[in-house]
């Protein structure tokens, strides 16, 4: 074996560990970062490896980075992921409906109920102004309720919508960031390639 096969041996080995640690601390900083993926140096062994500066000798190379990414688990994630904030937005919205519904000192139903009450105690003794009354205050009660459940059901329709184009927006906002990213991958991933892309450690930063 050559000198130049020796030191070229040599420091392909150097070039290989270095990868390796570069990719075990960018694995190490990616823990904290959501999205992101694992990933592993691939080392070749060939004649006509990047690094070969014979022909006729073995040489070792860096071939590039391969991310431990799985589409299945990642699509599963963004799916729960969406529907816990379904959920949330759900339960948020249901809950401002169902006090107004449902509360026992504000809601519809008790209204309606005393209301029905009131007339069902005024059916069986007419001639009491007083019942007659309450039953002209209770319709008030019910009327002042449901017009605030309409208040209500309008702002929910506002917020929604208000919600939808502030959505839009955030993903035009996010889109030049994510065709980065994926350009960045895209090169990471390239024949060559002596350290793995930073990609979203970038972002975060």
């Amino acid at each position: 074996m050559g000198i130049y096969s020796i030191t070229e041996s040599a420091m392909s080995g150097l070039n290989i560990a270095q990868a390796g640690i570069l990719t075990t601390s960018q694995n190490v900083s990616g823990t904290t970062v959501d999205g992101y993926s694992r990933r592993n140096a691939s080392v070749i062994m060939d004649a006509l490896a990047p690094n070969s500066l014979m022909l006729n000798g073995s040489s070792f190379a860096v071939e590039g980075f391969t991310r431990q990414y799985s589409s299945l688990i990642g699509s599963q994630l963004l799916s729960q992921q969406a529907k816990s904030s379904y959920s949330d937005t759900l339960v948020q919205y249901t809950n401002s409906v169902d006090s107004l519904v449902a509360d026992k000192s504000a809601g519809l139903n008790t209204a309606i109920g005393d209301f029905f009450n009131a007339v069902g105690a005024y059916a069986a003794d007419p001639t009491n102004k007083s019942m007659a009354g309450a039953i002209t205050g209770a319709a008030n009660t019910v009327a002042q309720r449901m017009t605030g459940m309409s208040s209500l059901v309008t702002q929910i329709q506002g917020d929604a919508r208000k919600a939808l184009v502030d959505t839009v927006a955030q993903v035009n906002t996010l889109l030049p960031a994510l065709a980065s990213v994926n350009q960045k991958i895209v090169n990471g991933n390239s024949p060559g390639n002596s350290a793995p892309s930073a990609d979203l450690l970038d972002e975060r930063d």
